[in-house]
């Protein structure tokens, strides 16, 4: 899996509440204002964003949190949006059983999110892509993500033969 810093929309991001990830991806590139062409992000090839816990996460509560891989017509990810692909709630718990697998780094239980990639090329209207985390039953009171926009997402988790010791 190779990551491109053009393709991270967290940078280790710190969610207490629900907000759209700080970066976008603009899926146009303007050559001048009376022009601009599609970027090809992988059509035809799966997309998802390869998120990892860069910060443990607290909560008064049982919090929980959504991510969503979103489409949306302006950079800040806040018009028109369309839901391209989401996880389930994932509950405070589980969070703290990822973070401990990660230890912050790019590690061996990201939480991956899926991009329909019909729902993508029928959303032709939309120009940014980015993420959104929505909390809920309580903020977070700390935690932070680093998300990525990959083809194809590595969960480091090594196989060996028989017999083969690290």
């Amino acid at each position: 899996m190779y990551t491109d810093s053009l393709l991270r929309v967290s940078s280790a991001q710190t969610v207490g509440a629900s907000a759209p990830s700080t970066s976008s991806i603009d899926t146009a590139t303007t050559y001048s204002a009376a022009f601009t062409q599609a970027r090809d992000l992988g059509e035809g090839s799966t997309l998802e964003f390869h998120i990892v816990i860069a910060a443990a996460c607290t909560a008064a509560g049982a919090a929980t949190v959504t991510f969503e891989a979103i489409g949306a017509t302006d950079a800040a990810l806040t018009a028109g949006i369309v839901v391209l692909g989401a996880t389930g709630p994932i509950g405070k718990a589980e969070l703290d059983v990822l973070d401990t697998a990660n230890s912050g780094t790019m590690g061996s239980q990201p939480i991956i999110v899926k991009i329909n990639p019909r729902l993508w090329a029928d959303a032709s209207a939309l120009r940014y892509i980015g993420l959104r985390y929505t909390v809920a039953t309580g903020p977070l009171l700390t935690g932070a993500f680093t998300a990525d926009l990959v083809m194809n997402s590595q969960n480091y988790r090594r196989g060996y033969v028989s017999g083969f010791a690290v």
